[in-house]
C-alpha cells in the first residue's frame, strides 16, 4: 500500500510521515502495528532515495 502521496520535497515527506504515524500508531485506538511497519519501510526507502540525489 502506498501511504505517501505527491511528495516533492524532503519537508513534505517528513510532514506526511509524522501525520501518518499519528494516525496509525499502535497506541492509538485505531492504530495498527502492521500499518506502522509498512509506513516506516516506505519512509525509509523514500528518504534514502531523496538523500542520494
Amino acid at each position: 500500500m502506498a501511504y505517501f502521496k505527491n511528495v516533492n520535497t524532503l519537508e513534505e515527506l517528513r510532514r506526511q510521515y509524522r501525520d501518518l504515524l499519528k494516525k496509525y500508531h499502535p497506541d492509538n485506538a485505531n492504530g495498527s502495528t502492521q500499518a506502522t511497519q509498512e509506513i516506516n519501510a516506505e519512509y525509509g526507502q523514500l528518504f534514502n532515495l531523496d538523500s542520494r540525489s
